[in-house]
């Protein structure tokens, strides 16, 4: 089986790049190294292609060269702090990506796709949702949102492509070896190795539930062998949530330093009021 994955040597996209090779499909990928974690990959890919998800000729000539079986779809700016940098680049980049990407599978006839969503799409609580929970976006002024619109928006675009069978999945706090961009736990661990401040917002009693990326891995490869026309998928830890001072704790115990904590007040749509 071919298989081509957009934002293949991010931290996922690298993950299943490499679950992919270990049971012999040829993997594809394409990417414009924003992120980069191919230094890790245990199993070399067939081929790499470097280009951005907006050049829809470079994309739509290599997806027509190749013409895989599968289609996965994990390209897209993602973190706090990449967003909020630019926004428009976000949307472009995360929407028009996917149009896109879809526009050149359906030109060819391409019709299994695997789109990488996020749980931001439920807005300021995520806890415990089902597929089917009514989804909330916070207003256009604030910049956290164009991330979760453009995931939304393209969840609603896939739908509408009747023609192509798609799966979305929804990650909830993936964590793990290489990781790379932003990641609270990762960010957490290295301010904490190097000394350095790590910054609390309000109360550091805000609750969340963490998933290991092996464990993503495993869900993953359930959900890639489903046989459906069109469903969406919520992948995390529904087990355990952990407050992000007891979260800070379990890293201080595990590095065997203490970390340096600064706290700052922020507003329930992610604004600092320092």
């Amino acid at each position: 089986m071919k298989v081509f994955i957009t934002g293949g040597v991010g931290f996922i996209g690298g993950h299943l790049s490499d679950f992919f090779a270990k049971r012999g499909e040829s993997v594809y990928i394409y990417d414009n190294f924003s992120r980069d974690t191919t230094k890790y990959f245990s199993t070399k890919p067939a081929d790499i292609f470097v280009g951005d998800i907006l050049d829809k000729d470079c994309l739509a000539g290599i997806l027509a060269e190749i013409y895989p079986d599968l289609v996965i779809h994990c390209a897209a700016i993602a973190g706090v702090d990449c967003v909020s940098k630019d926004r428009r680049k976000t949307i472009e980049t995360d929407f028009i990506g996917t149009y896109n990407l879809l526009t050149a599978m359906d030109n060819i006839g391409l019709d299994e796709l695997i789109y990488f969503s996020s749980s931001e799409v439920y807005g300021k609580s995520s806890s415990l949702q089902s597929e089917n929970e009514f989804l909330s976006i916070g207003p256009a002024g604030e910049k956290r949102w164009c991330y979760a619109m453009s995931k939304l928006a393209s969840e609603h675009l896939i739908a509408s492509y009747e023609n192509i069978s798609s799966k979305i999945i929804r990650p909830f706090n993936i964590y793990g070896p290489r990781q790379v961009g932003d990641g609270a736990i990762k960010i957490f661990i290295e301010k904490i190795l190097n000394e350095e401040e790590v910054i609390i917002y309000n109360d550091g009693e805000e609750e969340r539930s963490w998933c290991y990326i092996l464990d993503f891995i495993s869900a993953f490869s359930k959900i890639a062998e489903q046989e459906v026309d069109f469903e969406i998928y919520n992948v995390g830890n529904p087990n355990e949530e952990i407050s992000t001072m007891d979260l800070i704790l379990k890293i201080e115990d595990v590095v065997g330093k203490p970390a340096k904590i600064r706290y700052e007040k922020m507003d329930s749509y992610g604004r600092s009021e320092i």
